[in-house]
């Protein structure tokens, strides 16, 4: 499932998964046109300490992780995208999955 696509956004954003069995395998593939097409992914553990920061905070990890030279703009974009995804995930492994 694509969070972001390339035609109307910067980023280009997408869940991915190893085997799907565990909440623990889902991973977000997160590619902005600046990172030369390299495919940068996160486990869903990661990506939800992330979420549950303060804003500021939470581009400021994301910031560091990515690497990436962007507007804080940027980063809060993807942010909204970093914390769709959480909550699919959590919605889809509910009940214990």
């Amino acid at each position: 499932m694509a969070y972001a696509r390339w035609s109307y956004s910067n980023w280009y954003v997408y869940w991915s998964c190893e085997s799907g069995e565990t909440i623990d395998e889902q991973r977000l593939v997160i590619i902005h046109t600046l990172s030369n097409d390299s495919n940068i992914v996160f486990s869903f553990c990661n990506l939800e300490e992330i979420a549950e920061c303060s804003k500021k905070e939470a581009i400021k990890h994301l910031r560091k992780l990515l690497g990436l030279n962007l507007s804080d703009s940027e980063y809060e974009e993807l942010l909204v995208y970093v914390k769709e995804w959480i909550e699919d995930v959590k919605e889809s492994f509910k009940g214990g999955k």
